[in-house]
């Protein structure tokens, strides 16, 4: 997955730069106000209570996130603005039971977000954008890795279904032209899921905080 940071990252700092490199040649009435962004960072997921295992794991890990933005009114200085975005984290943790014997859990899911907010022009350089995000999973695998020497498969995987994210995703940009901005971004979200093993059922509260680093072409 680590790779795939790196692949996305130059090939999304290549096309920005180019773009930025021909932005006098380009007219503004011609621009579709569309904000294509990308962020990568820093993940933590808390869970609320206790999972099918009767822990609490603590999970902590990244994520890569890629999405646009539509602005529906051009002509204020806050705009309102909508779009969808598609979200990879993976993120880990680990615990002892009740005899001491270390576990760990691995969390890997991809989702869908619908996002609505606020775009506003502090100035000429720098944005702010305020977004709220719906969303669900397209994938999800929920591991456990077992202690050496524990009875049964070293692995052991749980199913997730019916999960959805809310959140609250806060962006600050500065402009290095017309067209390419850099910034940072914080995510504060929940997630809501159903965690099954065999005949067993739960249902499961997460809370994440994310802060990444963000790149956003505007055309």
């Amino acid at each position: 997955m680590f790779k795939l940071y790196i692949t996305v990252i130059i090939s999304f700092l290549m096309l920005s730069l180019n773009a930025s490199a021909e932005e006098s040649e380009k007219n503004e009435s011609k621009k579709i106000n569309l904000d294509i962004y990308g962020y990568f960072g820093y993940t933590s997921m808390s869970l609320q209570d206790k999972d099918i295992n009767g822990e609490s794991p603590n999970l902590t890990g990244s994520n890569l996130t890629v999405g646009g933005l539509y602005t529906i009114q051009t002509n204020t200085k806050i705009k309102p603005v909508v779009g969808l975005a598609l979200q990879g984290t993976y993120v880990t943790g680990d615990y002892k039971n009740d005899v001491g014997d270390k576990w760990k859990v691995r969390y890997n899911y991809s989702a869908i977000l619908a996002n609505a907010g606020i775009k506003y022009n502090i100035n000429e350089k720098f944005n702010f954008i305020g977004l709220g995000s719906l969303g669900t999973t397209t994938r999800d695998e929920y591991e456990y890795e077992r202690p050496i020497g524990y009875p049964g498969n070293l692995f052991t995987t749980t199913d997730i279904s019916n999960h959805y994210i809310y959140s609250v995703n806060l962006m600050g940009l500065y402009k290095f032209g017309d067209l390419f901005s850099m910034g940072a971004n914080a995510t504060l979200g929940m997630h809501t899921m159903e965690q099954k093993f065999r005949k067993e059922s739960k249902d499961l509260t997460y809370f994440e905080k994310s802060i990444n680093l963000l790149f956003m072409w505007s055309i």
